[in-house]
């Protein structure tokens, strides 16, 4: 089964990035609708999906929407390719749960440098690690979070990179964290990662949050921060310190 699905109604495109998966050593495979697309991830999970913009049966947005939202393929590495640079088609493919956005035409060694950052492994951690504060916990292996409401837990289900901010924001409780010190930890200095993608993904996190009166306060001029908390932090670790240098609000 491929480690690259490759999901494009455009055969000429596809067979480009066919081809160019193949000199980056991965094994790619290609589906032309969504309905393939869902039966070959069915069959087995892809290291990483190349998704276009519009497919003959459904939009790349409805495919990518019904893959997060399920256990199996909620935190599945997806590289969207948009047909316009419109920010609201950005914003939509982040929205959506895309771990990038590129428009085409795309520089085909961009893409799979970008698909290159996504298959880093990811560090193994003890099942143990747990991080909460009064009302939020986080489970570092499972991937899940749940917030307390009302005398109870309910799971809260976040994109891989709102996943990822949580987790800065939970390792450095009370601080204040600057829009450039969110870009290194959580983007790793991707090279086209600006700040307003820190306030798109900002607000996302909120959205998913402010149901369960959990918020994340905009601090002027310096950056973002978890809402007051008495907290209580349970990793045995804290997260390395970070610089937080003034950022324009």
């Amino acid at each position: 089964m491929p480690e690259i699905l490759i999901v494009e109604d455009d055969p000429s495109i596809a067979e480009l990035l066919w081809l160019h998966a193949q000199e980056a050593g991965h094994r790619p495979a290609v589906a032309f609708t969504g309905k393939k697309a869902k039966e070959l991830i069915d069959e087995q999970l892809p290291a990483a999906v190349i998704l276009g913009w519009t497919l003959p049966d459904m939009t790349g947005l409805s495919l990518l929407t019904t893959l997060r939202s399920t256990k199996r393929t909620i935190d599945l590495a997806v590289v969207m390719l948009g047909e316009g640079s419109r920010e609201a088609d950005t914003l939509k493919a982040l929205d959506a749960g895309a771990d990038f956005y590129l428009v085409k035409p795309f520089s085909t060694k961009e893409l799979f440098a970008r698909v290159q950052v996504m298959l880093r492994p990811r560090p193994i951690v003890n099942a143990q690690d747990i991080l909460s504060v009064p009302g939020i916990t986080m489970s570092l292996t499972s991937h899940r979070v749940f917030v307390r409401r009302e005398e109870r837990e309910v799971a809260v289900t976040l994109s891989p990179t709102g996943f990822k901010l949580l987790r800065l924001f939970l390792t450095h409780p009370g601080e204040v964290l600057s829009r450039d010190a969110i870009l290194k930890e959580v983007w790793m200095e991707q090279p086209d990662a600006r700040e307003r993608t820190v306030d798109v993904h900002i607000k996302f996190l909120r959205d998913a949050l402010r149901p369960f009166d959990t918020m994340i306060e905009t601090v002027r001029s310096r950056g973002y921060r978890l809402s007051e908390f008495e907290f209580s932090f349970s990793l045995v670790e804290r997260g390395p310190a970070l610089s937080n240098q003034p950022s324009a609000d």
